[in-house]
């Protein structure tokens, strides 16, 4: 409130009374702007986070998913001509990916041997062979002699072999005149037993048809149709009564390969996904449940479970590793601490989880900051593709992370200290910032163990083809039937982890496991237990050939 100079009193006490009031006046205006600032400011801060998440969101639904990071921009649109993107390469130029020291990845073009075959175009000397010779004309010939052959090789895809196996049991009578004491009048030829029984099913269809959905992610509605072409009519419901049936006889195959081979190794790593399951107890069918996956065992003989729970809480893991006392490596889960602190095992961080907060602020924008956490982040990862490459042992990669990445470890905890002060906390960078920090004392355990990987891309990857395959069916039926998926994937994702073919292990495995009468028959059977070369001698040469 203002007032005219004439209107000012002359007593001085009441001069001193009107300025007192004028400067509180003056202090609540004052008050008043320094929150209206301090809201423009948080509006302005909250607009650029959400401007970030925008950016990000658009990253995610239009940009590559490729985790590899360049230092440039990644958003692009979706690309849907797939064919002439790779056809666009140059296909006789050989290529040899280098790292720098922020673990962006360089291809160089590099000449390639006379006369030497791509990797992609060397076919296996198992495959059959049916030569066509082509000859000079007669009346070309003239006084010229036969030297040798050049051969030129093209690969022939047919649709698969199929065929009937008749399988024929001789019924024998006694002899004329012949009475058998004891025995029966009538005599058939022993049966060998069958996976499963009453049914057109082989171990090579019954292989076929898991492979194609939980390794190849074929649901049984496209594969119906698909051996419909063949004009053959195998139902989507008998496939899954197959794989249901097939499934329970796997079962105690797959009790000893966690209870026994998933432990013995010097960590397990985990990680989770979801998966939507129909008609579970007491449930509604939009609920969600999930997909656990560990991979544990040895470095001869790794071991891929997949586990089916209804809940995200990892509790199911104080059993499961009750007495374990190797290292459990993990995400940033809550319910992991939990397990890890009642079990009193060690537990490790993925690096990969604290490098993926700081990529999305490059997706976002661009950002210094978030470059100089990847470049730190990247020259780990460049020890970790040293040591692999020179096959390095436990013991000498703990000497060289020691050597080469303690000090980087070092060096990016001082980053995060200093960046953490000056960034904004519910910003992009500074979520990120925040992770690292919050799981700063597990992402060390790598520094003091050889054994222990940097990350768990390895559980990553066994997990990938159950989420391609999601994609296709949807949901899991019932939970009998996600149990069932949960069985075929870690027998799939096992195998291929000891360097075994899917197909032809679980083809192997339906021929022998009639024949597993205790537990000692069952571990022979085991993925860990086989080698490639015991499976194809066990198939005729033409059967192998047939693949």
């Amino acid at each position: 409130m203002s007032i005219a100079i004439e209107q000012l009193p002359d007593n001085v006490d009441a001069l001193r009374t009107i300025i007192a009031e004028q400067l509180t006046l003056i202090a609540e205006q004052q008050s008043i702007i320094t929150e209206k600032l301090d809201l423009i400011a948080e509006q302005k801060n909250e607009i650029i986070i959400l401007g970030e998440r925008v950016k990000l969101l658009q990253s995610e639904i239009f940009g590559r998913r490729s985790e590899k990071w360049n230092g440039e921009s990644e958003v692009q649109g979706l690309i849907f001509n797939e064919m002439e993107q790779y056809a666009a390469v140059e296909p006789d130029a050989a290529s040899e990916e280098t790292a720098n020291d922020d673990g962006a990845v360089k291809k160089s073009r590099r000449p390639r041997r006379a006369g030497r075959k791509p990797k992609e175009e060397a076919l296996p000397e198992w495959l059959p062979r049916e030569n066509v010779y082509h000859e000079l004309p007669e009346e070309e010939m003239g006084a010229r002699r036969f030297i040798k052959w050049e051969i030129r090789e093209s690969l022939v895809v047919e649709r698969p072999e199929i065929r009937v196996l008749r399988e024929h049991f001789g019924v024998y009578a006694p002899a004329e005149g012949v009475d058998i004491e004891g025995e029966p009048d009538v005599k058939t030829a022993p049966r060998p037993p069958r996976l499963l029984e009453r049914s057109i099913a082989s171990a090579a269809l019954l292989a076929h048809v898991i492979i194609s959905k939980f390794c190849d992610g074929i649901p049984l509605y496209r594969q119906e149709g698909m051996v419909a072409r063949w004009e053959i009519n195998i139902s989507r419901q008998s496939m899954s009564n197959w794989g249901l049936r097939a499934a329970s006889r796997c079962e105690r195959l797959v009790e000893l390969l966690e209870g026994e081979e998933l432990v013995a190794g010097p960590h397990i790593a985990s990680d989770e996904t979801e998966v939507q399951v129909l008609n579970e107890p007491n449930r509604g069918n939009t609920n969600k449940s999930y997909m656990w996956v560990l991979r544990g065992g040895t470095r001869d003989g790794p071991v891929v479970r997949f586990k089916y729970r209804e809940s995200h809480s990892a509790s199911f893991l104080n059993e499961l590793l009750a007495g374990y006392r190797g290292t459990l490596l993990t995400d940033g889960l809550k319910s992991y601490d939990v397990v890890a602190g009642s079990l009193n095992i060690v537990h490790a961080g993925c690096w990969d989880h604290v490098r993926r907060p700081f990529r999305d602020v490059l997706k976002a924008g661009k950002s210094e900051a978030a470059e100089q956490a990847l470049h730190l982040i990247g020259r780990l990862y460049r020890v970790e593709r040293y040591g692999r490459r020179l096959d390095l042992s436990p013991e000498q990669i703990l000497e060289l992370r020691r050597r080469k990445s303690k000090p980087v470890v070092d060096e990016f905890r001082e980053w995060l200290d200093c960046m953490a002060i000056s960034t904004a906390p519910k910003s992009l960078l500074g979520r990120a910032i925040a992770y690292a920090l919050g799981q700063w004392s597990k992402l060390i355990v790598f520094l003091n163990d050889g054994n222990v990987p940097i990350s768990n891309i390895a559980v990553e990857n066994a997990i990938r083809p159950f989420v391609i395959g999601r994609k296709a069916w949807l949901f899991a039926g019932s939970p009998r039937g996600a149990k069932a998926s949960a069985i075929f994937y870690t027998l799939i994702e096992t195998a291929k982890a000891n360097g075994l073919d899917p197909y032809w292990y679980l083809r192997y495995l339906f021929e022998r496991l009639p024949y597993a009468e205790n537990d000692q028959d069952l571990k022979a059977l085991l993925p860990t237990r086989l080698k490639m070369d015991t499976i194809r001698t066990f198939f005729k040469p033409d059967e192998n050939q047939a693949s």
